[in-house]
């Protein structure tokens, strides 16, 4: 596995360079819109994108472990998929905004098989249009110096001189007034991630360069966001439509702090804010010192699951007696590499504020696979408990279930509570951030897992439970009503439990936050 990542790494930065490759590539166009091939020796190939500058495209690829869109002289522009393996199958969209040719750039196994689709083309001109409101004071004196026919470049200059955006403004001692702010966009810009829990459009102001929105947010309220200017308005689905806004989807360029820190393209990152009494995770617990001895990646071959995954194991060693605590995380990568889950875990440990702790980081293969095994099923609780469980025993990775932890954020906190519900004997202790309680079987009522824990029998489980005010999409009022409703349920039945709402969305920055304090407070000091 670790020579596969090293290819990985490869490929990433040769696909960033120009390069010349034996074959021809192929072209793609709205006309032509799929590409069967096999990767060259080196592992690469790449294809021709014909298509008119500002066109909507919505694709799929099959096969590949990483996606780049080029210049026709190989610059790179944006990442679209990077991954530990091979795809089964994974979506995309992007705006052309260069003209074209572009090149399409894929990397895989040498001799590997891989399918390139234009799933979906839209010129400018297929594409549709939207309306306007006001609550900053600095907005509507703007409002009314562009009325006099001043220009707005004043009011940009104040926004850098205050340290870029977003705006924010006294409101009353609990709240601030926030105003997200885009400068030029042409047809719209939207708030991916935005404090409603939905993709809010901006507003544009007069006719000027002024895209904006604001909300009066808690003062503790800590969040990442991306702005997405001028997103092509579709005649699709919903669902579709609302996923058109990850094809300009991007860091607030007016904002300097950025989520995570590290990001191929401007695509790659998110802009962070906080307000002043926000639980901003302390940077130095994010500095990796020592950490990366006790580290090592093993693959794991899964006969309940048909299929292999890295997993990565944090293992500090014991001293003086001490007891072993372990603590399971699914969405391994994302917590490595955005929440910098094993730095933090490490320095908590250094300083004192949590007993020694094995951490096992559990990989997905890919976003389809996610899905279809991190909601409650049969084939991924076989993996826990009869496979994971003993592999790590036989590593002499081994507690007692009141010391094992089961953490995981999303489909990852819902997982985890359905694997403690039905292996209480291997998992004593659920970490759930934003868990996803609003799943249910097809057929079933929402908040199956609920009902699962009202009509059972208590089991020896403790709880730590964290949801977002942000996050009142979706049904029964959204995963923060959701989780409300479980803590209610868990705690009818006698479970102890752990609850905190935070103000924030469904958001790594967050449950970065999260993750330490939920084994803080499970675990507490050594």
């Amino acid at each position: 596995m670790r020579c596969f990542r090293f290819f990985i790494l490869i490929a990433v930065n040769l696909l960033l360079l120009p390069c010349t490759l034996a074959q021809t590539p192929a072209a793609l166009s709205a006309e032509r819109s799929e590409w069967r091939g096999h990767f060259n020796e080196r592992g690469q190939a790449q294809a021709q994108l014909q298509l008119a500058t500002g066109s909507y495209v919505h694709g799929s690829v099959s096969g590949a472990a990483v996606l780049n869109v080029q210049r026709a002289s190989g610059e790179h522009l944006r990442q679209l998929l990077v991954s530990e393996l091979p795809v089964t199958r994974a979506d995309w969209q992007f705006v052309v905004e260069d003209p074209t040719p572009l090149r399409m750039a894929l990397s895989g196994p040498s001799g590997g098989a891989f399918t390139l689709t234009l799933n979906r083309v839209l010129p400018p001109a297929q594409q549709i249009a939207r309306q306007e409101s006001d609550l900053s004071p600095t907005i509507r004196h703007l409002r009314q110096q562009l009325s006099q026919g001043q220009s707005s470049a004043s009011f940009w200059q104040q926004i850098a001189q205050r340290g870029g955006t977003p705006l924010t403004e006294e409101s009353d001692a609990n709240n601030v007034i926030v105003t997200f702010l885009w400068r030029g966009a042409k047809h719209n810009v939207f708030i991916l991630g935005a404090p409603s829990g939905d993709h809010d459009p901006m507003f544009r102001l007069a006719d000027s360069d002024v895209w904006y929105r604001s909300y009066l947010l808690p003062k503790q309220t800590l969040m990442t966001y991306r702005l997405a200017p001028d997103v092509p308005r579709i005649d699709a689905p919903p669902a579709q439509q609302r996923r058109a806004i990850l094809a300009t989807a991007q860091q607030d360029p007016l904002n300097p702090r950025v989520f995570p820190q590290a990001g191929i393209d401007r695509f790659q990152t998110s802009s962070m804010f906080a307000l002043a009494d926000a639980p901003v995770t302390d940077a130095a617990l994010l500095q990796p010192g020592d950490s990366g001895r006790y580290v090592r990646q093993e693959t794991f071959i899964s006969q309940a699951l048909g299929n292999r995954r890295r997993i990565t194991l944090y293992d500090p060693p014991l001293s003086g007696g001490q007891s072993r605590k372990i603590a399971i995380l699914f969405d391994g990568a994302q917590y490595q590499e955005r929440v910098a889950a094993i730095p933090l875990v490490h320095n908590l440990i250094a300083a004192g504020r949590l007993p020694p702790l094995t951490l096992v980081l559990i990989d997905n293969i890919d976003p389809e696979t996610r899905s279809r095994e991190l909601p409650p099923n049969e084939a991924f609780g076989r993996f826990l408990a009869q496979e994971l469980m003993p592999w790590l025993q036989q590593r002499g990775i081994r507690a007692p279930a009141s010391e094992v932890t089961i953490a995981g954020s999303s489909y990852g906190g819902l997982a985890a509570t359905w694997a403690a519900f039905n292996h209480p004997e291997w998992f004593g202790n659920v970490l759930s951030m934003s868990g996803s309680f609003w799943w249910a079987p097809e057929g079933n009522k929402p908040e199956w897992l609920s009902e699962q824990f009202a009509v059972a029998p208590r089991k020896a489980i403790t709880f730590y439970l964290e949801a977002g005010l942000f996050e009142t999409q979706g049904a029964g009022g959204g995963l923060l009503n959701n989780s409300r409703h479980f803590r209610h349920v868990l705690l009818a039945k006698g479970y102890p439990v752990y609850y905190t709402e935070r103000a924030s969305g469904h958001d790594y920055l967050s449950w970065q936050t999260g993750l330490a304090q939920g084994l803080i407070q499970l675990y507490g000091k050594p």
